[in-house]
């Protein structure tokens, strides 16, 4: 099941440390292990960023002992799929959009497991649709062979 869909022009490997530094760092949301791994989202933290409950380094801090081993169970779980594209970033834009905007109105646990609020930059009704498709070695759950962004 896809968590997050995001677009980069940076390396991957930047862009991953980046990631990286603010999951461990309680920026981002940690949820139980166990039952996320189902797709079901058990709030432990809600990060830093989270416009209902912002959040400091310091309370971060106060709670890591706690948070330490559900921080090291997730990072085990999550996985991440690739999808280079050589474009120009409007581009890239659109079909992150569109991808995240197909993943937000799945039905049960495929919708649920998306968070909201997040920003996308969707296909502009003064732009041409174009048809993107998907291919992967692995089942990704809720991804069709193709949208239109």
């Amino acid at each position: 099941m896809i968590y997050y869909v995001g677009e980069t022009g940076r390396s991957f490997s930047v862009r991953m440390l980046e990631h990286f530094k603010e999951h461990m760092s309680g920026g981002y949301h940690l949820y139980k292990p166990e039952e996320y791994k189902h797709g079901i989202k058990v709030m432990l933290w809600p990060g830093r960023y989270d416009p209902e409950r912002k959040t400091t380094v310091a309370e971060f801090l106060q709670n890591f002992s706690i948070l330490e081993r559900p921080i090291e169970d997730l990072a085990k779980l999550y996985r991440f799929y690739i999808a280079p594209m050589e474009y120009e970033i409007r581009l890239r834009e659109r079909v992150e959009a569109c991808l995240a905007n197909h993943l937000y109105i799945q039905e049960g646990v495929v919708g649920e497991l998306q968070d909201k609020g997040i920003r996308y930059n969707s296909r502009l009704d003064t732009e041409v649709p174009v048809q993107v498709f998907f291919e992967a070695d692995a089942r990704l759950i809720g991804i069709p062979a193709f949208l239109w962004s």
